[in-house]
């Protein structure tokens, strides 16, 4: 795909996995690309290959809504942000199934087995939103990973699915997380309500 355009500003992608070596854009004031993968675009880390081979340099802001079913995303989104690390806003809207089975053994979305305890340079990181928080164990250390490595984040704001109860595990340990960086402004919301429960 060839994209030459001295003018165009915003630009929409549907792709498939034989797509994602073929994709060449020269627009200069190209401020917005949206990316739809196609039912052949099934594999988690197929994404991260298409936005490594976008020749774009830097984004300012990045979206995402995330698909992952039954799969960890933590070392995805790590792919994700070493990609592009001088990002100032992350927006993530996560789609899990609700009744979580484990994957298979070897399922590329555990790899790096180590990935909770990697870092990755975020300096410009300055405001992040997550939607769609279960309490799950990945999406706790993905928090984390964020909070430790984003060292100039002002804003971080989650939503939290209706079925996740302040008594869960899970919204405890995101909460005791938030109380820990006083410094960053942290909000929790309930998905059904313009409530906040945190602070």
């Amino acid at each position: 795909m060839i994209v030459q355009s001295p003018l165009l500003e915003e630009l929409g992608l549907k792709i498939n996995n034989h797509d994602i070596c073929r994709i060449d854009i020269a627009a200069p004031v190209l401020k917005e690309v949206t990316l739809e993968p196609n039912g052949l675009l099934d594999a988690e880390w197929s994404i991260t290959q298409v936005i490594a081979h976008l020749p774009v340099t830097a984004f300012s802001v990045l979206e995402l809504d995330l698909e992952t079913e039954r799969h960890t995303f933590g070392p995805m989104m790590l792919c994700l942000l070493r990609i592009q690390p001088t990002m100032q806003k992350l927006k993530v809207v996560l789609a899990r199934d609700k009744v979580r089975v484990p994957c298979p053994v070897n399922c590329p979305c555990k790899h790096p087995i180590n990935w909770r305890s990697e870092d990755v340079s975020l300096a410009n990181l300055e405001v992040v939103e997550i939607h769609g928080l279960q309490g799950e164990d990945d999406e706790v250390d993905f928090l984390k990973i964020i909070l430790r490595c984003a060292t100039v984040l002002q804003r971080l704001t989650m939503t939290i699915s209706d079925d996740v109860s302040p008594s869960n595990n899970g919204y405890k340990k995101i909460c005791s997380i938030m109380k820990e960086h006083p410094d960053v402004e942290c909000h929790i919301m309930a998905s059904s309500s313009e409530g906040v429960l945190y602070p």
